[in-house]
């Protein structure tokens, strides 16, 4: 199985975001690095329901802290079709640390 990595740049997204349940099962842990390729991937397959585990991922494992993390779930929120803009905005709402950027 090739690394999700490997996927972003085939421009494979959905097959990005199922290869995180495949590393969970194998014992890899996702990182800081992860998350991200994977959220973003999710936004670009219009992946909604795998989206939506991946940010209860996210909330679980404590990677909501991350500026990162959270700006890239702000923009699959705002980017998914069937998702509202209200879903992002509290994702925004409930950042720690908030800038430009975000």
């Amino acid at each position: 199985m090739p690394c999700s990595g490997g996927f972003t740049l085939l421009e494979c997204s959905f097959e990005v975001v199922v290869s995180l349940p495949q590393m969970h099962c194998v014992g890899a842990l996702p990182s800081y690095f992860t998350f991200p390729m994977v959220v973003k991937s999710s936004a670009h397959a219009n992946a909604i329901e795998e989206g939506e585990h991946i940010h209860c991922m996210v909330a679980k494992r404590s990677f909501k802290l991350n500026a990162f993390v959270e700006t890239v779930l702000i923009h699959m929120f705002s980017t998914i079709r069937e998702v509202s803009v209200r879903d992002a905005y509290k994702v925004f709402g409930e950042m720690r640390a908030k800038n430009v950027f975000t």
